[in-house]
């Protein structure tokens, strides 16, 4: 039988500058964005093209231990790995003139 990932969980403080971040500047692809309750949302992106890949669950931190680790989830370590083709797509997308909210050189996640 095969087996796939089909989301991994990204806590972030604010979903649709996450949501702005990964569509508007990654050209990630909004695949769901449901309102569950008044406090939760169920935000799924993927790269554009990904098939059957895996998706990132965009999940808003609910209490202050899940905000403490906001943008530090992997620990020390790197938790992805980005492909050439990623890496092109956001430097085309900064040449076209996009120009993110977020200041230089901090975590687009962390609010």
């Amino acid at each position: 039988m095969r087996q796939i990932l089909a989301n991994i969980s990204l806590v972030v403080t604010d979903c649709d500058e996450a949501i702005r971040y990964y569509t508007g500047f990654l050209g990630f692809e909004l695949l769901e964005d449901t309102i569950l309750t008044a406090e939760k949302r169920w935000v799924r992106v993927w790269p554009r093209g990904a098939g059957d890949g895996c998706a990132l669950l965009l999940a808003r931190a609910a209490t202050p231990e899940q905000a403490a680790v906001v943008g530090r989830q992997s620990g020390r370590s790197s938790c992805s790995y980005t492909p050439t083709t990623l890496i092109e797509t956001m430097r085309a997308t900064v040449q076209r003139g996009w120009h993110s909210s977020i200041p230089r050189g901090t975590n687009p996640l962390a609010g």
